[in-house]
């Protein structure tokens, strides 16, 4: 092959590849780099921090939580270096049964956050078969989602600082 049609071979070939990943990083921060599934996860989870009833209204006084965070910017709801948090709570038996009563619950995990953005590593934290019911109306959106289990006293959460 001559020369010069290497050259347009490879400049090309260089063009395709910048389109693609153009093409790729905008489909990601477009849909938050979660689409269907969960944001992209740090792969830490912590159990040490003090949930506010501003951060995430209706979680009461649980007795553990369980919390992992995105990548800076990885988030569904996250602008570039924001971070999203995911959580599971186990709350008290009277604090399941006053947010069951506060709140119109919908059969299904259709809120936010959705059930498939749980993260693989709080999955574990969740007996199999759990039936999330979500809220309209949730008193702490848009920067805080709630679903609820009431047959286990869990909550799943989701936080954004945005």
């Amino acid at each position: 092959m001559a020369r010069p049609a290497r050259i347009v071979l490879f400049a090309t070939l260089a063009l395709s590849l910048v389109t693609v990943t153009a093409a790729a990083t905008i489909a990601q921060e477009e849909t938050g780099g979660c689409g269907d599934g969960p944001a992209r996860m740090s792969g830490q989870v912590h159990a040490t921090h003090v949930w506010t009833d501003r951060q995430v209204p209706g979680l009461g006084r649980y007795r553990i939580v369980h919390w992992e965070e995105s990548v800076p910017g990885a988030g569904c709801r996250t602008g570039r270096g924001q971070v999203e948090v995911y959580g599971v709570a186990e709350l008290r038996p009277q604090d399941a049964q006053a947010l069951e009563r506060r709140y119109r619950w919908q059969p299904g995990g259709a809120g936010w956050p959705s059930a498939r953005a749980l993260p693989p590593a709080l999955k574990t934290l969740v007996p199999l078969g759990t039936q999330w019911r979500s809220a309209a109306g949730y008193a702490g959106a848009p920067k805080a989602g709630l679903l609820l289990a009431p047959a286990h006293n869990l909550a799943f959460f989701s936080y954004c600082d945005c």
